[in-house]
Formats: structure tokens, sequence, C-alpha cells
């Protein structure tokens, strides 16, 4: 699996949760006694009560054997989740080419499905306690994973792992489901204080880590009377009527960046001395200023005579900002005030792309090539600034768009890459002063997007169609369970019978069902065919019922051996 630049963060933050949350159960478990004791005291039912006796027994006397399974379970959970989101939530089940599928499969008892849905109400009420800090990680957990998609219960840190390993390990120390059942009443409102303060430890070392340390989000919040508004975590009180007409007034003036900051730096007036200024030397403008810019833009550094710059031949700077070397150099230094603050600024604009961990690296690489003409650009027209529909605006955005899709290993060896590359090079060759240029290449990047998103809804199709036979197997599982488990009581056939019913039977009657349903003729025929297998191995005390056997035998066995390879078994 490709390494990722947040590896090693993301093993601190596996070490730290892993360590809180055994303190949290550790915690837990010490106070377990006096917490049954509290619970058992306010109980009535007789068997409740001898239950939650066990349970407490069962705590007192497995607590070390408990917090050393529930350490090793959440550990390789943990890194099984990783696993998951790195290669994909949705993987391919294996099949053959008739759609029979070879999934292990086994009777679920209805104790053990109890236990299960306790346990996903128990994570669903730790998320709404520690409803911030998980909130938080899910987002950062998916800047670190790489997945902008990230699903809160495929977050690593979330509490369906925690519930998972700590349930594991309760199993393997308690063999009674119902003396289990105690173990619930463990998690009281302290132990859910533990849990969210192990989360929040987290955050706050992804926070000192750089990993989204400014959140934004909403949440809700009632008023007196107990109507709902929508607060921002930041503000601390609601917006003025006259705040809400100054923001949406502000929002509605063009906003002028360059000119903004013009005003802020005093009106861009040159300091005595400097290029351009009264007793300086000339700067260096125009179509001069232009041209050497556009030499470097082909990797021509010829012009450069102080300094340094980072472009290879053809123009291709990789992710340095040569913006800033530039700066450095004779040209960007006989620039005047107001084309050295521009070129800060577009040096600044690469700065956060650079940055983003958002936008690929190959994409950055790709990117990269565009400084000198942005820079080109934006020193001949400074409506660049203002207008966002400005063609080379539009070029980035269209860019970053599609970047915010495209893998995090995206490089060169994928498909897109050879078709993005010769756009972004068109304009490093091509641009002089036409935005022209820019135009044309958001057209092509346009038709890319369109086609890429016309491939994407095709393979959505498909997804789609699969998570569907994913969810008739789903029903499928429960109907063949229900069917074999019906014959298990009522008819009890041998040891031999119920192990291949329950271990490839089941399997026949699956993909039978997905198929169809549980009214497809198909389906219907492997419940024949298994009641008749059962009938095959009662006891035959007549002769006549002996022959009847003997000549239905042949054809049970082809029916039964055509299910069989139909199932994939």
């Amino acid at each position: 699996m490709a390494a990722s630049p947040f590896d090693a963060i993301l093993e601190k933050s596996r070490a730290l949760i892993e360590e809180r949350l055994a303190q949290a159960v550790a915690s837990m478990l010490e106070r377990a006694e006096a917490t049954l004791n509290g619970v058992i005291d306010k109980t009535e039912d007789a068997d409740s009560r001898r239950s939650l006796e066990a349970g407490r027994e069962a705590a007192l006397r497995q607590r070390a054997a408990i917090e050393r399974e529930f350490g090793k379970r959440y550990a390789n959970g943990f890194a099984k989740r990783v696993r998951k989101v790195k290669r994909g939530l949705n993987r391919a089940v294996a099949g053959d080419q008739t759609g029979a599928f070879e999934i292990e499969l086994e009777l679920v008892d209805d104790q053990d499905l109890e236990e299960t849905l306790r346990y996903n109400k128990l994570a669903a009420r730790i998320r709404r306690h520690c409803d911030e800090g998980l909130g938080a990680l899910d987002q950062r957990a998916a800047v670190m994973l790489g997945d902008g998609n990230l699903q809160s219960e495929d977050n690593p840190f979330g509490p369906v792992g925690f519930c998972d390993a700590f349930k594991g390990a309760c199993r393997e120390a308690e063999g009674d489901a119902k003396t289990r059942t105690a173990f619930m009443h463990l998690f009281d409102d302290e132990a859910l204080d533990d849990l969210r303060s192990g989360y929040d430890d987290v955050n706050e070392l992804l926070v000192e880590n750089s990993i989204l340390p400014k959140i934004r989000y909403t949440v809700v919040k009632k008023d007196r009377g107990g109507k709902k508004r929508e607060a921002d975590e930041s503000a601390e009180e609601e917006e003025t009527e006259e705040q809400a007409a100054a923001r949406k007034a502000a929002a509605a003036m063009p906003q002028d960046l360059f000119a903004a900051l013009q005003k802020m730096m005093g009106g861009a007036a040159a300091l005595p001395g400097t290029p351009g200024a009264p007793g300086g030397p000339p700067a260096l403008e125009g179509a001069a200023l232009l041209g050497s810019l556009s030499r470097l833009q082909v990797g021509d550094a010829s012009g450069i005579t102080s300094g340094a710059v980072s472009i290879a031949p053809g123009g291709d700077p990789g992710t340095t900002n040569v913006l800033r070397e530039i700066k450095g150099t004779n040209v960007g230094a006989s620039m005047g005030s107001v084309d050295a603050m521009t070129l800060d600024i577009v040096s600044m604009l690469f700065d956060e792309l650079f940055d983003d961990p958002k936008v690929p690296a190959g994409v950055k690489a790709l990117a990269g090539r565009l400084q000198i003409p942005m820079l080109k650009i934006a020193l001949a027209d400074k409506s660049l600034f203002s207008r966002k529909d400005h063609p080379a605006r539009v070029l980035l955005d269209i860019l970053g768009e599609f970047a915010a899709r495209l893998p995090a290993d995206f490089d060169e060896k994928h498909a897109l890459h050879p078709r993005l590359e010769p756009i972004l090079r068109e304009v490093v060759e091509k641009f002089e002063d036409k935005v022209e240029t820019f135009v044309a290449a958001n057209e092509k990047l346009r038709a890319l997007v369109a086609e890429e998103d016309a491939r994407v809804a095709e393979d959505s199709k498909a997804e789609a169609a699969r998570l569907q036979q994913l969810e008739n197997l789903s029903v499928g599982r429960g109907a063949a369970q229900q069917e074999i488990r019906s014959r298990l009581v009522e008819r009890r056939p041998p040891r031999q019978v119920r192990g291949f019913l329950i271990h490839q039977w089941i399997k026949v009657l699956l993909v039978t069902h997905a198929q169809g349903g549980k009214d497809a003729p198909a389906f219907l025929e492997a419940v024949k065919t298994m009641d008749e297998l059962i009938t095959s191995v009662e006891p035959k005390p007549t002769i006549p019922e002996r022959r009847a056997l003997a000549t239905q035998v042949p054809g049970l066995l082809k029916r039964i051996t055509t299910g069989l390879n139909g199932a994939g078994v």
C-alpha cells in the first residue's frame, strides 16, 4: 500500500487513542462493582438481579482478561479499518460468471444478534455524547486517510471500532450471553465522559500537527421558546438585523482584492530609491517585464543575472514556488511597487495550492507550470483579482474542482494524466498576452471533465447494481437461514446432514434467492431438494419405502450436484 505523508501522525494518533480508550475501559471496570450494585438495588425482577449479580462477579473476576483482550482487538480492528479505507470501501464480491458467490456463512444465534444490536445502540449513544469531538475526528481522519468521502462509521477512531473490540473482549472472557448483558450498565455518564476526553486528546494532537486546525461547523440550538435555530460554532450571539443587512450589502459589492490590498499598503506608494520611484532606477515594466517572464516561461533563464530560479528547460518548475525565487532575482528587484505586489499575491496563491493536502501531488506538479502565465496575465490585467469569471481564474477553478475527485496518488501513471498534461502544457507554450489561450484551455478542460463524469456515472450505475446485489444477498441470507433453522429444529437430521445444510447448501439457497427472490422457482426447488435430502436419511422401515427411496436417490443426487456447482461449491 502506498505510503502517505500523514502516516506518521496517523500512527501517533492511533497510539494515543489506544492508550486513552484502554484507560477508559480500565476505569470503567474498576468502578464495575459499585456501578452494578447501584443497578441491582433498583432491580426488582429476580431473574434480572441474578444476571446482574453474575455480571458483577464476571467483571471482577475477568477484569484483567477483558482489558488485555480489548487492547489487542482494538489495535487489530483499527489497522483493519485503515486498510479498508485505503484500499477502497466497496470491494467486489468474489464469484463466478454465473453470478455464484463463495461467501463464508453461518447461522447467527438469536442471543448473539440481540447483543450486536445492543452494541450498535451503544455506538450511536457514544457518538451523540461525543458529537463535537467525533465530528472533528471524522473530518481529520478523512484528511489523514486521503478519503474525502469517509463515512463516520468507517472512521477507525469512531465508536463502532471501540464497541466491536469491547464486545469481542467480553465474549472471550465470559461465555454466558445473559451474564454479559450486565456489562452494558457500565457505560454510565462517567464512562462516556472518559471516552469523550480521549477523543478530545486526539483532536488536540492533530491540531498541534496542523491537521485541520480550524474546523467550522453548524450546530442546532434551541431558544427559550423551544424553536430551533442554527448557529456557527464560533458565534457567541445571534446576528442582529443590522449585522445581517451589512453582511448582505458587503457580499453584493464587487470584491476587488487588488484594490483593497493596494489601499492597505497606502496606495502602493513606492519608497524613495526603489525602482520607479523618484531618485530610483527605472522600473522593469510593460513589454520588457513580460518579455523577461516569457523567456522564463519556456525555461530560458538567460535573463537572470543575479539570484537563481528553479525552472527546467520547457518551463517545468514542479512544485517549487518559482515566483518567490523571482522576487530575489534582478527581474524581481527591478519591478515597480505595484508589479511587485502583484508578484506577491500570485506567489501566495501558489503557496496555498502547494500546501493544500486535498490536491494530489501530481496535480500540483502540473499546476505549478502555470505560475509564470498566471503572473503575466495578472500583471497585464488586474481584473483577474475582481472577476470570478476571468478565464485564468476559471482555469484554476476547473482544475481545482477536478483535482478534488482524483485519487491522492495521482501521477503520470494515472489514465487521465496523459490527457490533462497536454492541456496545461499548451498554455505554457502558447500564452503570450492573449486571454484566448486560457479560454481554449478551459473548453478542453470542461470536455475532459464531462467525459470523466460520464465514465464515473457509468461506473456508479454498475456499482449501484452491485450494491443492489449485495442487498439481495443480505435478504437472501436471512431467508436461507430461516429455512434451514426451521428444519433443524423440527426434523433434527443427523449431524452430517446438519453440517452440509449449514455450511454448503445455504450457499445454494442464498444464490437462488439473490437471483429471483423467495418465490423464484429455483429457490423453491432448492428448498424442496433440501426437504427430500432430509427425508432420504430418515428410517425406512418397510420394503415399499426402501424401494421408493432407491428410485428417488439418483434424481436427488443430480439436483444436489447441480445446485452445488451453480453456487461454486
